[in-house]
């Protein structure tokens, strides 16, 4: 895998680490952490717990996604679900593919990262009244940037990997 994507994923998850990490004083001992329609808090969690399970979050869903994207595509080509898999694929064309499928991985993973600091800092948020309310504007706002992202990665990942005859 190329150096500058790789760096970029490492710093994206380490930035968002560290987002938890400097926020995570400023949570009550029960963390609420399950919110319902009207953002009310229905399920806790002790604080120790939470930023365990959202820093493993930060950490273990961008390397999935990157062996989702550059692993499973060495090991199992067919497996593949991609415009053109057979044209892109190519042994001719093959090393170039797995460069950009390994670029787009990288990208997935920092906007993983991203809304997983976003949501956090939501949780930081909405802990600090009593009780415990999630902001829904601003968690509508972060889950609607996060899906016209995931939206606009996948149109050029498709866009990228189409194949003109």
């Amino acid at each position: 895998m190329e150096r500058l994507p790789l760096l970029t994923l490492c710093a994206t998850i380490i930035a968002a680490l560290t987002v938890i990490a400097a926020t995570a004083a400023d949570l009550p001992p029960d963390v609420a952490v399950h919110f319902g329609w009207r953002g009310t808090a229905e399920r806790f969690a002790s604080r120790e717990s939470y930023v365990g399970l959202m820093s493993a979050l930060v950490v273990l869903e961008p390397m999935v996604l990157l062996a989702a994207l550059v692993v499973l595509p060495r090991i199992a080509p067919r497996l593949v679900n991609l415009p053109g898999r057979d044209y892109w694929m190519a042994p001719s064309r093959r090393a170039a593919t797995m460069r950009r499928l390994a670029r787009f991985a990288a990208a997935l993973g920092c906007l993983s990262a991203v809304f997983l600091a976003a949501v956090h800092l939501l949780v930081v948020d909405a802990n600090t009244l009593a009780p415990p309310v999630l902001p829904l504007r601003p968690f509508l706002a972060v889950a609607a940037g996060f899906l016209a992202s995931m939206a606009l990665w996948a149109a050029l990942l498709r866009q990228r990997f189409r194949v003109t005859r």
